[in-house]
This record gives structure tokens, C-alpha cells and sequence, in this order.
């Protein structure tokens, strides 16, 4: 089901992004050793002990596909395979798992009381013909106050499979995921959006916000804005033209700190000013 370290990777943030969280953060940077680690760090639910060891830590659980929602926005459940922990698998041949959730696991942000759950996996350990259940993953759990839910994904010893088709690709799928601006879903709080960055120089060559990457991949982009004069400011942005700036000479002297952004997409490629993040697709 994970035929590459880029489906992976995906993988791993739609888990993040079941978990309720507004960000996620992948980072590709040197471990202690001086080679390469991934890191993936969500501000989600996180999980609690139960969850780590009910879930997590057996294969093809069907919490998925029976809750259908997320326990805070609401949102549809995007992973129903069970297969984060396999993703993490294919990436690398250690994980160490940190999360830090609540006991009903529906809570998310700074808490009083959270429980705490570190498991250290070692990939490498699982031989074919050796019994699962024998192979030892070092963890421990406790209680920590005052902290903020979450989980965090250190993987180590890199499988070197990273290709720039590959990485165009992973930018694409990260894109569509970051386009989640939010919204309202009847019993649940308001979800306030989604986004993603690549922090990657080494492996990339840039450092990414994948959300605002989606909005200037289009055509254009017009932004509008109220000055000081309480006129309104509007900028084009556009292949082709360029820029451009009108400003009105009506005043709305109600309006202050009153802003847009709107991505302008188009149906034909080669109108798209970046192709590695934006296709028709």
C-alpha cells in the first residue's frame, strides 16, 4: 500500500490532519550522527496511552472507519487503512513516537493534564519469520500539566529514495491538503483550516508554506486591503501583467483592518505560474 517515501510522508500528515490538527510541520534536517532525520510535528489531539496501544500499536484497527468524523471539527476521516504506522516504516528504520493527549482524546491545545506517551521503534528488528508480539519497543508514559496536545514523528535512518519528480508530486498532495481553509460543521466546534510546511532546505531547496504556495500557484491572485485614508487598496498579481494597483477614491470610514486574498485558477496549464505545486488535477 506504501509503494514509496513520498505516499509515506502523505500518509503521515492525513493522520495529523484526522487528528484535529491546524499544522503540521515536516522537517528534514541532520540527527546527532550527522545524517539525515524526519520530523513530523502536529498540533493535534494527540493520543493517550489507551489510544497508543489499542490503536497505534495494532495493525488494521476499524476506529476509522467507524467513527467517520473527527472528534473536534468533524472533519471526514481521510485515513481508513491503518497504515501510519507502516508509512513511518517505509520511511526510515527507527521511530520514536511522542503524543500527548487527554484521556477521552477529544481535547486539543494547552491542557492541565495530559498523558504523555514516548515508544521507540526499532524497524530494523522486524525480520521476516520472527513473531511481532517478541520484538521489544522501549516507551514509557507519564502525566505532564500545563502542556499542549500533539504528536511528533522523529524518523531516522532514511531510506534515499527522495526524487525531484517524487518531491513534485508530495509538494501537489501537501498542497491540496493545506487548501482546507475551515468550516462549520453541525455539532462540532468551527474548524479553523489546515496547513502544511516543509522545512527542507537540504532536501528541497526552500522552506515552504504549502497553503499560501496553493494561492500564488494560479493565474493570479488579488489582494485588497483598507489604508489609513480608510480607502480600499486593490492589487493584481498575474502571469502576463504583472502588477497592478488601484486605489478607490470612495472611503469607508466603518472599515478598518479589513483585508482579502483570492487565488485566481484557470483551466490551462501553461497559465499556471508554478506547475510543481498547482495541476489541473
Amino acid at each position: 500500500l506504501v509503494e514509496t517515501v513520498h505516499l509515506a510522508l502523505v500518509e503521515l500528515v492525513k493522520n495529523s490532519y484526522d487528528a484535529d490538527a491546524t499544522e503540521v510541520q515536516i522537517i528534514f534536517n541532520d540527527d546527532a550522527k550527522g545524517k539525515t532525520q524526519i520530523t513530523v510535528i502536529d498540533n493535534g489531539t494527540g493520543m493517550n496511552f489507551e489510544a497508543v496501544q489499542n490503536y497505534w500499536m495494532k495493525i488494521a484497527t476499524t476506529n476509522k472507519t467507524e467513527k467517520k468524523n473527527s472528534a473536534v471539527f468533524g472533519r471526514p476521516l481521510t485515513g481508513a487503512k491503518g497504515i501510519g504506522r507502516f508509512a513511518c516504516r517505509r520511511l526510515g528504520g527507527n521511530l520514536k513516537l511522542i503524543t500527548l493527549g487527554t484521556k477521552d482524546g477529544k481535547s486539543l491545545g494547552t491542557q492541565k493534564a495530559l498523558e504523555k506517551t514516548e515508544v521507540l521503534f526499532p524497524w530494523t528488528e522486524f525480520e521476516p519469520g520472527t513473531e511481532v508480539t517478541n520484538i521489544r519497543c522501549e516507551g514509557d508514559k507519564k502525566t505532564v500539566s500545563n502542556a499542549n496536545t500533539g504528536t511528533t514523528l522523529i524518523i531516522n535512518d532514511i531510506n534515499e529514495e527522495w526524487t525531484q519528480k517524487g518531491l513534485d508530486w508530495l509538494k501537489r498532495q501537501l498542497a491540496v491538503l493545506a487548501a482546507n481553509r475551515g468550516q462549520k460543521r453541525r455539532g462540532f466546534i468551527e474548524d479553523p483550516g489546515f496547513n502544511v510546511k516543509l522545512i527542507a532546505s537540504e532536501v528541497t531547496g526552500e522552506i515552504r508554506d504549502f497553503r499560501e504556495s496553493l494561492i500564488n500557484a494560479g493565474w493570479g491572485t488579488i489582494t485588497a486591503s483598507i489604508n489609513n485614508e480608510h480607502k480600499a487598496v486593490l492589487e493584481l498579481d498575474a502571469k502576463g501583467i504583472g502588477n497592478r494597483r488601484l486605489t478607490s477614491k470612495m472611503k469607508f470610514p466603518h472599515l478598518k483592518d479589513v483585508s482579502m486574498k483570492v487565488a485566481i485558477m484557470v483551466d490551462e496549464k501553461d497559465q499556471l505560474r508554478d506547475k510543481s505545486i498547482l495541476s489541473l488535477g
